[in-house]
């Protein structure tokens, strides 16, 4: 408590509940540390919704620092929670913690939010308005969990001739395990990462979601290689090993960005959906299905990942 009390700055973020969140604050004497401080203090993601007063989640009391409620985003025909992707920001008044981030997009990873206020200084839209960042006094916070990264798209006559290099990413303390490599789960996050870089280089972006078109997982496989660390950075590799006007399927390839090694594969089945009312099976709009299939007219000729259809069994001698 007293580093905290004593640090020129704080920050609070995390993953998780807010009722878990707060037990671990009350558990360890810090509600009041935090209440009281005077330095700049930065709350990110989980983090940032505990700093208001109240979240519907579990319907919990918080730190009471900003005015406001936390609550679910509301789920619609077309819109899914919890919000994932990247969507652009735009600040709703000046402030130093946005400065040349106007009108950038960020990666979001949630399923409540705080509705525009006073406090607000940032909003983002999914569904309805929110409050991506706030401000308040000493006290600052941000939904988003990632920077903008510059997405490339599809342009006739592009050379997609070889696996496409879309995605570099860099492991963060959230995505650790007990040995203080990365978990499992968290490389699926990155593969994902992956896979959203290449939706939005066939032109499957937010205006495109929100004709209700999407593309939803059916089967997903990983194979590990190689382990990676807190701060190592890594690149994504993806290529098209079959299509059709309704499905695709693609090979990921994760490699260490600066030794070059292979560190884990991921191969994945999507299909193309519309959700309405009911959600059903219907094909890509020409606007994705042309790129798509011009890749996968080049990406035939490679050869097949050796990885690719894997079975995994204890083999018998």
């Amino acid at each position: 408590m007293a580093v905290v009390a004593a640090a020129g700055a704080a920050g609070a973020a995390g993953v998780g509940s807010a009722a878990s969140a707060m037990q671990a604050i009350a558990e360890n004497g810090l509600a009041d540390v935090i209440r009281s401080l005077q330095q700049p203090l930065l709350g990110i993601c989980l983090g940032m919704q505990v700093l208001f007063e109240r979240s519907s989640e579990s319907d919990i009391d918080c730190l009471g620092l900003i005015p406001g409620t936390v609550t679910r985003l509301p789920a619609s025909p077309g819109i899914r929670v919890p919000h994932m992707g990247w969507n652009a920001v735009s600040s709703c008044r000046e402030h130093a913690l946005l400065d040349g981030l106007d009108g950038s997009d960020f990666y979001f990873v949630h399923s409540y939010a705080a509705m525009p206020s006073d406090a607000s200084i940032a909003l983002c839209e999914h569904g309805q308005p929110f409050s991506a960042a706030v401000a308040s006094g000493n006290v600052l916070a941000r939904e988003e969990k990632k920077a903008l990264q510059t997405f490339r798209r599809w342009q006739p006559g592009d050379d997609v001739s070889k696996p496409l290099h879309l995605w570099e990413g860099e492991v963060i303390t959230a995505w650790l395990d007990y040995n203080g490599h990365m978990t499992d789960a968290a490389y699926l996050y990155a593969f994902g990462d992956g896979l959203d870089a290449f939706f939005r280089y066939m032109g499957d972006d937010e205006a495109y979601r929100a004709t209700g078109n999407t593309f939803y997982t059916v089967e997903t496989h990983l194979n590990y290689y190689q382990e990676l660390k807190l701060g190592e950075r890594f690149r994504i590799e993806t290529q098209v090993v079959g299509c059709d006007p309704k499905r695709m399927h693609l090979f990921h390839r994760m490699y260490h960005a600066e030794t070059g090694v292979l560190v884990a594969t991921n191969e994945i089945m999507q299909v193309h959906v519309f959700q309405g009312e009911e959600v059903k099976t219907v094909p890509m709009s020409d606007t994705i299905y042309t790129p798509l299939s011009t890749i996968w007219a080049e990406h035939q000729k490679l050869e097949k990942p050796a990885q690719q259809g894997s079975v995994m069994q204890v083999r018998r001698k």
